[in-house]
C-alpha cells in the first residue's frame, strides 16, 4: 500500500469521526433541552410517567395454576413422543 493512501485514508477516518462527534454532541443537547422541558413542574403526570419508564422494569412474573403447568408439561412430553417417533422410523 502506498504511503500516500494510508494518510488519506487516516484523515478522512479523522474528518469523519470529528462529524460524527459533532452530530452526537448536537443530539445530546437535543436530548437535554426535552428532558428540561419534561422535568419542568407545569408537565404533571406525563414528566413522572416518561421519568419512571425511563429506568428498566423487569416484567411482572407469571404464576401458573398447577392444572396448566400440567398441561404445558403434557403437549411436551407429546412433542417430545412425536420427535422420537420420526427420528426412530428415519433411523
Amino acid at each position: 500500500m502506498a504511503r500516500g493512501k494510508s494518510n488519506t485514508s487516516s484523515e478522512i477516518l479523522e474528518f469523519a469521526l470529528k462529524h460524527m462527534i459533532s452530530e452526537r454532541d448536537a443530539i445530546q443537547a437535543r436530548i437535554e433541552a426535552v428532558r428540561a422541558r419534561l422535568g419542568s413542574p407545569r408537565q404533571g403526570r406525563a414528566a413522572q410517567v416518561l421519568h419512571i419508564s425511563e429506568t428498566p422494569v423487569q416484567p411482572a412474573k407469571r404464576n401458573l395454576s398447577d392444572a396448566a403447568r400440567q398441561r404445558i408439561a403434557d403437549a411436551q412430553r407429546r412433542r417430545w413422543a412425536k420427535a422420537r417417533k420420526s427420528s426412530a422410523a428415519t433411523a
